[in-house]
């Protein structure tokens, strides 16, 4: 339940660390990270008492995907999707090799 956050957790610092960050957009750093912390403490609040670990896991993963795509709307002008996107088909077969 919990694996996804691997790849979050690599975004979140691609795009808020090596993008936000380095343009000096800290302020939009900061609102990603209050959404994933909003995000926890709701959820938490609303799933832990009755699903406990599980919840736990589930909250996490979903935290992390919210930071993450909050980032990702602030730093869609500076990544060209396109040009990552155009090869992908090619590195997901040679990966499965």
């Amino acid at each position: 339940i919990i694996s996804p956050i691997i790849l979050f957790i690599g975004l979140g610092s691609l795009f808020g660390v090596q993008i936000l960050v380095a343009t000096n957009q800290s302020k939009k750093l900061t609102i990603s990270i209050l959404a994933g912390a909003i995000t926890c403490v709701t959820l938490g609040f609303l799933l832990v008492p009755r699903y406990g670990l599980l919840a736990t896991a589930v909250i996490t993963t979903i935290t992390e995907l919210v930071v993450v795509s909050v980032q990702l709307y602030f730093v869609k002008n500076f990544i060209s999707f396109k040009g990552i996107f155009k090869n992908l088909n090619i590195y997901f077969f040679s990966s499965l090799i």
